[in-house]
C-alpha cells in the first residue's frame, strides 16, 4: 500500500464506518451510477425478493429504484448499514469505480 492509499485508509476509516443514512450525497451518487444493476445490489444487500419486486413495480426509473432499495436497506439495518458495507458490496459486484465517487463525496481523494 502506497502512502497516499495508507493515509486515505486511515483518514477514511471513520468516514466509511458511518451509517449510510447520514450521507444523502452518497445515496444519490450510488443510485445515480448503479442504475440498471440495482436488483443485483439489492440482492447482495439481502433485500428479499418481495421487497425488490415491490420497488420495481412502484418506481419507473432504475435510479429511483436503486435509491429506494438503499433506503430500505438502511431502514432494515439501521446503524449497521454503513458506507463501508455498501462499498464492499459494490466491489463484489464489480462496481469498484462507483467507490471512487463515493470517496469523492467523503472528501477522501
Amino acid at each position: 500500500m502506497n502512502i497516499h492509499n495508507h493515509l486515505v485508509f486511515c483518514l477514511g476509516r471513520g468516514a466509511v464506518s458511518r451509517p449510510l443514512t447520514r450521507n444523502h450525497e452518497v445515496l444519490h451518487t450510488v443510485s445515480g451510477e448503479v442504475g440498471h444493476c440495482w436488483k443485483n445490489l439489492a440482492r447482495e444487500l439481502n433485500l428479499n425478493r418481495g421487497r425488490i419486486e415491490m420497488i420495481s413495480e412502484e418506481e419507473e426509473d432504475d435510479q429511483e429504484r436503486c435509491y429506494k432499495a438503499l433506503e430500505r436497506w438502511c431502514q432494515e439495518n439501521g446503524e449497521e448499514a454503513t458506507i463501508r458495507k455498501l462499498m464492499l458490496v459494490l466491489n463484489k459486484l464489480g462496481l469498484a469505480d462507483v467507490n471512487k465517487n463515493v470517496m469523492d463525496c467523503l472528501n477522501l481523494t
